[in-house]
């Protein structure tokens, strides 16, 4: 199977985005995934303002749901370069439930992000979740920490010019 480019994702993500731009073209819209939405209880747990970037291997994958109610969601299990073992919330299955058959265990990950502190637990709210340049999926906007599986289409045409 040939690998995927970087430049081939961004490719099909601009396409998307175009697409869904147009008014003839139905919105790019993910099944609801209550708890998980902008300006939710969870989602108030991050801080964009200490993001920070986490390099290591990828351990596995864990599904989650890190506040009563919540719809199910994914974490990726890290062991960074000083040996830590890192929890890192990807988001809600209806948006990344994908993840486990594009990145296998064992694959370098660099995620971007911040740590937060959720039902007494440390855990590293990922933005960005990068495997070498094979693969790139952003999470949340850069600039706010809105999940980007909640935007509307404006937001989402405005986060990609941004980029």
């Amino acid at each position: 199977m040939p690998a995927i480019s970087r430049f081939s994702v961004s490719l099909v993500s601009a396409l998307l985005l175009v697409l869904a731009a147009s008014a003839s073209a139905p919105a790019l819209e993910f099944a609801p995934a209550p708890g998980w939405e902008k300006d939710g209880v969870y989602d108030r747990h991050y801080n964009p303002a200490k993001h920070e970037t986490l390099k290591g291997e990828l351990l596995g994958y864990e599904k989650i749901r890190p506040l009563p109610g919540m719809s199910p969601g994914l974490a990726a299990k890290l062991r960074t370069r000083d040996g830590k073992t890192v929890t890192a919330h990807l988001g809600p299955e209806t948006y990344v439930g994908f993840l486990p058959e594009v990145i296998h265990p064992g694959a370098n990950l660099k995620l971007k992000g911040a740590f937060a502190t959720i039902a007494d637990q440390s855990v590293f709210m990922a933005s960005k979740v990068r495997n070498a340049e094979i693969f790139e999926l952003k999470l949340r906007s850069t600039s706010h920490g809105a999940p980007y599986w909640d935007l509307d289409r404006a937001e989402m045409i405005e986060e990609t010019l941004e980029d």
